[in-house]
């Protein structure tokens, strides 16, 4: 598990498992739980394939109650999850990979979503939409080091 205590706007963190990657995401839930917010709670990640972006997201929603599986919504773009824990009401996740621009997403209701101060949006491959983002973001840099080890920045 990370040594590093998880405060933001910014921290750096190593995994070696999905159990510290879990532990990571819960820590960022308890900071991010009391924030204020005029909007929904993007956290944008970024990454190669297999980096972690996946199972981070799993992590989060794990964390949140979500017990149905949750996958990578590459191929319908996004998927919704109805919550009620740590002040939100629902995940929306996100996988921009096939998305062209931040364009596409006039069809994803977007605009009404962002603005839902209950949603905790989790945007995977963020780069690919990033001018659409709040400024506000939580953005997430994974990366593998190796078969078990990835790091995790994250920058508020």
């Amino acid at each position: 598990m990370s040594d590093n205590p998880l405060y933001l706007p910014e921290s750096f963190h190593v995994s070696k498992s999905i159990k510290d990657t879990c532990s990571i995401a819960a820590g960022l839930l308890q900071e991010i739980e009391h924030r204020e917010r005029k909007g929904a709670t993007v956290l944008a990640l970024s990454g190669d394939l297999g980096a972690g972006k996946t199972s981070f997201s799993q992590c989060i929603a794990k964390s949140l109650g979500v017990v149905e599986p949750v996958t990578s919504p590459t191929y319908v773009i996004m998927k919704a999850y109805d919550i009620k824990s740590h002040g939100f009401s629902r995940i929306v996740h996100i996988d921009a990979y096939r998305l062209q621009s931040e364009n596409d997403l006039s069809v994803l209701g977007w605009n009404e979503v962002v603005k839902d101060h209950t949603t905790l949006m989790i945007i995977e491959w963020y780069e690919r939409i990033e001018k659409a983002l709040p400024s506000d973001a939580i953005r997430f840099r994974f990366e593998t080091i190796n078969e078990y080890t990835r790091t995790i920045e994250i920058h508020a």
